[in-house]
């Protein structure tokens, strides 16, 4: 039972999304593209073998927060993308019903529909997130292959691992605070500017 929840939870190929058994979704999911999600090991040809440091807690969260980011873009982006394409029908739908004076009851329900998608799209601000979970996973990730191959920062450093914990949880703060940034009321931030 718990594999099938996780089945259905992440889908084929660790990609994010609710399998309900719907054939469409998966044609969906192709035309829209895959969302780069999946493992952070599943570079070809580079395994990640932490060796001695599996099960450290600064591995464990630069993996745990890869993993996370690496999911929440691919979630946003698949949705938006969705919501997006449903809204392009329908606005294509409006002259049509229309020209072939279709009850106007569905010409305004077209209507109204677009609306209310891109009011749930912006409330939830699916675009912005997308691309700021994806640029933090990919930072994250850039972090991790530096420490792996010692190079840039880690090269000289007295403690890498110290340096890489650092690194990881300023990237994770820099982004939990954008995130908080763009949920306050213009009002309340610094200048009263988005």
């Amino acid at each position: 039972m718990a594999a099938k929840l996780k089945h259905l939870a992440m889908g084929r190929r660790g990609q994010v999304g609710i399998d309900l058994g719907l054939p469409f979704l998966s044609g969906i999911r192709a035309a829209l593209g895959s969302s780069s999600c999946s493992p952070s090991n599943s570079l070809p040809g580079v395994e990640t073998d932490w060796g001695p440091l599996r099960g450290n807690p600064t591995i464990t969260r630069l993996e745990d927060q890869i993993r996370w980011y690496d999911i929440a873009s691919g979630r946003d982006k698949l949705t938006y993308q969705i919501l997006k394409s449903v809204e392009v029908v329908a606005a294509a739908l409006i002259p049509f019903s229309a020209g072939f004076q279709l009850n106007p009851w569905i010409t305004g329900g077209l209507g109204v529909g677009i609306v209310a998608l891109e009011g749930f799209q912006q409330m939830l601000q699916l675009h912005a997130n997308w691309i700021s979970y994806r640029s933090t996973c990919e930072s994250l990730r850039h972090e991790k292959f530096l420490y792996l191959a010692k190079a840039g920062p880690y090269a000289d450093a007295e403690d890498p691992l110290t340096l890489l914990a650092t690194q990881v949880e300023g990237l994770v703060s820099r982004e939990h605070a954008k995130w908080v940034d763009s949920r306050q009321p213009a009002e309340i931030r610094p200048g009263g500017r988005r």
